[in-house]
């Protein structure tokens, strides 16, 4: 769904909530992708961006559109395959995407709720949706295109992974609690969709513990199941080990000496989970299950507590996770000043004030 324009006056200075940049597994289109796409199609580049939404209930599941990557992938396999459909180009799957989704328009299935469609594959809670568009909204303000700024190369990427390390220290406060809420931790791992340019390699470890403790306490409730009342634990499971694909040569080993979303597709088998949603991702499962040898102690063990060791991996991070650092709103007006490009400070100063007293808006760019 795309999200209307909104200017600096509308702004969040504090949108650094844990969240991802768009709907479970969808991505941004990346600007060196959009740049040759035509106009109209460029306009269409923000669907699946998700809007705050409020409801009586945050973890009521509702759909969105199928996202971009996933088209991309299947038309990837087909090109593998020799299949005669398969499309040639970038912009070629952008339409099809585009044509097909029909997302911001009628017919769009983002933000509806799972049970006026409950066969649609794409779904995640409310308080997920809302979170990711936390987190884009926090992106933009970590963006100095949007403030016609330039400060370093890979800046925006920096204040991407800020983002994501103030997503797992959320995690980890409520994980750490004496009775931590089910709901609360899935809605954080639901919400963390990752672009894979972006990453770290130790926090994609830690990403990866983060899922599997997340795992390992739906299981000790005894709520890893097909018919689970968590009804995207499959979608979930599905995203994240498509987006490991682009690490795999470089993956951290846990201490099992496997690489973590190995196990994340040996949680689906153990638990007869069928994988759904992205494209080809029943093979893929069955291969990275196939690559872990039978004497590894979690094939055969039961599962305890902190089973991935979340907390010590947690405290072992080093320097305090996260932060605001990134924040070009909350910078000052002479630093903000001195990476403009006409030497001044692009925030109005009716939103410097709303800021100084502490409101809340909501970013977009200047």
């Amino acid at each position: 769904m795309p999200r209307a324009k909104r200017t600096l006056e509308d702004a969040d200075a504090n949108a650094a909530a844990p969240a991802t940049k768009s709907a479970k597994g969808t991505k941004k289109q990346p600007s060196k992708e959009k740049e040759n796409l035509p106009e109209n199609d460029q306009a269409q580049a923000h669907s699946n961006e998700p809007e705050p939404t409020t409801s009586e209930d945050p973890f009521e599941y509702i759909t969105f559109c199928r996202p971009y990557y996933d088209y991309q992938r299947e038309n990837d396999l087909k090109i593998k395959e020799g299949a005669d459909d398969a499309l040639l180009g970038e912009n070629e799957v952008w339409k099809h995407y585009n044509e097909k989704t029909k997302c911001g328009e009628d017919g769009c299935m983002c933000n509806k709720p799972l049970k006026e469609n409950p066969d649609w594959t794409w779904f995640t809670t409310r308080k997920a949706w809302d979170m990711r568009a936390d987190l884009q909204d926090g992106a933009d303000l970590r963006n100095p295109d949007n403030f016609d700024m330039y400060v370093y190369n890979d800046f925006a990427g920096y204040g991407q992974q800020e983002l994501i390390e103030n997503t797992l220290v959320a995690f980890n406060t409520e994980y750490v609690k004496k009775n931590p809420s089910l709901n609360e931790l899935w809605a954080i791992i639901e919400s963390l969709d990752i672009d894979d340019s972006q990453g770290m390699f130790e926090t994609l470890n830690l990403i990866g513990c983060a899922v599997l403790s997340m795992l390992n306490r739906l299981d000790l409730a005894g709520k890893l199941k097909p018919d689970s009342e968590f009804k995207d634990i499959a979608l979930v499971i599905s995203v994240f080990l498509i987006f490991v694909e682009n690490f795999e040569g470089n993956l951290p080993d846990f201490e099992v000496d496997e690489f973590w979303h190995r196990h994340l597709a040996l949680y689906a088998k153990r638990n007869d989970i069928a994988l759904t949603g992205v494209a080809g991702i029943g093979k893929k499962a069955r291969k990275l299950v196939e690559e872990i040898g039978e004497d590894t102690p979690f094939i055969t063990g039961k599962p305890k507590l902190d089973q991935w060791k979340w907390k010590n991996n947690f405290k072992n991070m080093g320097p305090p996770l996260g932060g605001e650092a990134f924040n070009i709103l909350k910078w000052t007006s002479k630093k903000r000043a001195m990476y403009n490009f006409d030497n001044k400070d692009p925030v109005p100063k009716s939103v410097r004030d709303k800021v100084a007293r502490g409101e809340k808006m909501m970013p977009e760019a200047v």
